[in-house]
């Protein structure tokens, strides 16, 4: 039944359908529901923008996966589905303090740092798995 719900055209949709209402009110809609309070902004500015950043990359791949054979996409999805919350927990647990830059530029705190990061490792893990699981079905034939 997992098999029959989750698929690479239900995951595409989904995870665009996700990336792209999240750009909207990102964009568009925050400050009609926040109706100017600048706390709720910040909080729906700050959360819309994670969800872009953890979405985003997984609606990117989606896409190419879409392509690929039902073993392929299967091999990436459970990677994403341990992925995804170990990501979470990672930024959940890190530091969300001021670095301690030099005197023109401060660095950014440690959970700015994983949040910026986590997706590109996802993206180049996502695609390293995407590569040698296409070569490894291609050397079956």
């Amino acid at each position: 039944m997992f098999k029959q719900i989750v698929n690479s055209r239900n995951v595409l949709l989904f995870s665009w359908l996700v990336f792209l209402l999240s750009i909207i009110l990102n964009y568009i809609g925050l400050s009609n529901i926040c109706f100017k309070d600048y706390s709720c902004l910040d909080t729906l500015s700050l959360l819309i923008s994670f969800i872009i950043l953890l979405v985003g990359p997984f609606a990117i791949i989606s896409s190419i996966i879409f392509f690929f054979r039902k073993e392929v996409f299967f091999k990436w999805f459970y990677f994403s589905l341990v992925w995804i919350p170990f990501y979470l927990f990672l930024v959940f647990i890190s530091p969300a303090d001021n670095g301690h830059g030099g005197y023109v530029l401060p660095t950014p705190s440690t959970r700015e740092t994983v949040t910026l990061i986590g997706p590109i490792i996802y993206t180049i893990l996502s695609l390293l798995i995407i590569l040698f699981k296409s070569i490894q079905l291609h050397k079956k034939k």
